[in-house]
């Protein structure tokens, strides 16, 4: 078993929800290629909570 086997995987609604955002918003963003990074399995997109935490972090302004 590898660690991949336990990641924790948001789909795009969840992630709005989280960033309380709509879900149109990630779309765009993953059709610019920004934001955090994210999986594509068939027409599944899902993101991996260390890349959206990675991305919250390098987003922070101090």
């Amino acid at each position: 078993m590898s660690n991949h086997d336990h990641e924790v995987f948001l789909t795009p609604v969840q992630l709005a929800a989280r960033w309380q955002v709509d879900a149109t918003v990630l779309a765009n963003w993953r059709y610019q290629r920004r934001g955090p990074a994210f999986v594509k399995i068939g027409s599944l997109v899902r993101y991996r909570l260390d890349a959206i935490q990675a991305y919250e972090a390098d987003s922070e302004v101090a």
